[in-house]
This record gives C-alpha cells, sequence and structure tokens, in this order.
C-alpha cells in the first residue's frame, strides 16, 4: 500500500512539473549567437522585365549572419534566377515562387539574375 501511494506521488509530481516547467513561449526565440533562421528578398511584381532595370532584387544588399537561409521570392509576372557571380549557387523562381540557399560561411557573396543580367543584388555574410 505504502508503495503504490509513493508511486501515485511520485506520478503527480512528475506530471504537473511537466505541464508546469516548460511553457511554450508567444515571442519567437533566436539560436544562440543571435542568427536569425531566415532573410527575406524580394523580386516585387513589374511589368515585366525591360532594359532599363525596372525588375529589381529587394534588398539590393542584405547583411546576415552565418547560419541564415535566404530565401527569394518572386511576386513578378516573369520566371528569375538567382545565379551566383562565381557560380556557388543557382536557383530559379517562377512568378510567385520562391528559391532558398543556406549561407554556412562568412564572406560577400555577388548574385545576378542570368535570364535578366541587369538585376544584381550581393549577400554579405558576418
Amino acid at each position: 500500500m505504502r508503495s503504490r501511494i509513493l508511486g501515485l506521488m511520485v506520478t503527480f509530481v512528475v506530471v504537473v512539473a511537466g505541464t508546469t516547467g516548460c511553457k511554450k513561449s508567444s515571442t519567437p526565440s533566436t539560436p544562440s549567437g543571435g542568427a536569425p533562421k531566415d532573410a527575406s528578398v524580394v523580386i516585387p511584381r513589374s511589368d515585366g522585365y525591360n532594359a532599363n532595370g525596372a525588375s529589381a532584387f529587394s534588398p539590393g544588399n542584405l547583411v546576415v549572419p552565418v547560419g541564415t537561409t535566404v530565401v527569394w521570392t518572386n511576386q513578378d509576372v516573369s520566371a528569375h534566377r538567382v545565379t551566383s557571380d562565381t557560380k556557388l549557387f543557382d536557383g530559379g523562381a517562377a512568378p510567385n515562387d520562391s528559391y532558398s540557399r543556406q549561407f554556412t560561411t562568412k564572406g560577400s557573396f555577388s548574385y545576378h539574375c542570368s535570364t535578366h543580367p541587369t538585376m544584381t543584388g550581393t549577400i554579405n555574410v558576418q
């Protein structure tokens, strides 16, 4: 009988501690080191690409910490490519689609749209 009561008390303590000790935060947390998980670059909607560079990457220059995944979102009516100037990465984004890449090393990574070469940008990883 005594062992059964002791067992019930232990179970009660474990259940109460488990439900009150760990509360879900209503605000997102940042991984240690302050690195965000994602950063965004938008290709805004235009009336289509033209030689004057109507299409663009926004922001054109992005500074992020190591470990960040950059997501390029294409809001334009034309398909675009995100191509590293050094051929380190290359991906496409159809209209209303996205392309992403995680940056795991420090450095400056220039890129362009291989379909529309006047569209350029830089990711600076610190």
